[in-house]
């Protein structure tokens, strides 16, 4: 395994580059500087990896398909203000990247959770939407699956959620690279009431051909939505319906999938 930041055709390696997966920089992050995560074909191809890509943010599993994964560091403010205040600053960068444990897969967890997903990514579970409120980082699709669950406020961190700009048609989809075991959905809606609104309704849609209509209620707390077992590589939450009050502003703070990873491929 490498890892690297590069930025153009510049490449910086790492100062400590340790069998254990942990490599550290002594770099401060510029404008267009990548992290670059190379496998060998034998590491790379259907694994999950334990990644942790800032000293202040929490390790996540996350399942790479091909030998390459490149992270763009978020520099800009707006960027920044979905991690919290301290990550990817300073002048030491700590990444660290591990296999699996023994056993760590075979429990319940949440399938939809990745703290590093981006707007392109080959790093799985990936989330896509068709609309982003103005287009701001506070309002994109991966504040869902990055695992704060924080809903009494909106704006930057820890508050950051999914915003629709007004869109009737706001959709998005969770792509888990893989299939997997699906047995239940939690949704957390924000609830910076008087300011927010929320939604009553939306419709939960599985590959290959699954659809569950889900009723929503005006709390904080996380709703869980128990479904037949179901095997699919995606899901899609659409057909959004805003409650009748005078606020514009519906918005999702998390959508967890809850189930198992399959065994042998069955």
């Amino acid at each position: 395994m490498q890892v690297m930041i590069r930025n153009g055709n510049a490449q910086i390696q790492p100062d400590v580059n340790n069998d254990n997966g942990v490599f550290m920089f002594n770099h401060r992050y510029r404008n267009g500087d990548q992290l670059e995560v190379v496998f060998n074909n034998s590491q790379s191809e259907g694994k999950f990896w334990n990644v942790r890509l800032d000293a202040s943010l929490p390790a996540t599993l996350v399942y790479l398909k091909q030998n390459k994964w490149l992270f763009k560091i978020p520099m800009s403010l707006e960027d920044r203000e979905v991690y919290g205040p301290l990550a990817f600053s300073g002048t030491q960068q700590f990444i660290s990247i591990q296999p699996v444990e023994d056993g760590q897969l075979d429990h319940l967890r949440n399938l939809a959770l990745n703290i590093y997903d981006q707007h392109t990514s080959n790093a799985y579970p990936h989330v896509a939407a068709n609309v982003e409120t103005q287009n701001k980082a506070i309002f994109a699709a991966r504040n869902v699956i990055d695992g704060y669950v924080a809903s009494g406020a909106h704006g930057y961190f820890p508050y950051q959620s999914w915003g629709i700009d007004n869109r009737e048609d706001a959709e998005l989809t969770i792509d888990f690279g893989r299939k997997v075991q699906l047995e239940s959905v939690g949704i957390v809606l924000r609830t910076d009431f008087p300011h927010d609104s929320y939604w009553t309704n939306g419709c939960l849609e599985l590959e290959p051909d699954a659809s569950y209509q889900l009723v929503f209620k005006k709390t904080a707390t996380e709703q869980i939505f128990h479904l037949p077992v179901t095997v699919t590589s995606r899901l899609k939450l659409g057909q959004l319906i805003k409650a009748n009050d005078q606020s514009i502003f519906p918005s999702l703070i998390e959508l967890k999938a809850y189930g198992h990873e399959l065994k042998g491929g069955s």
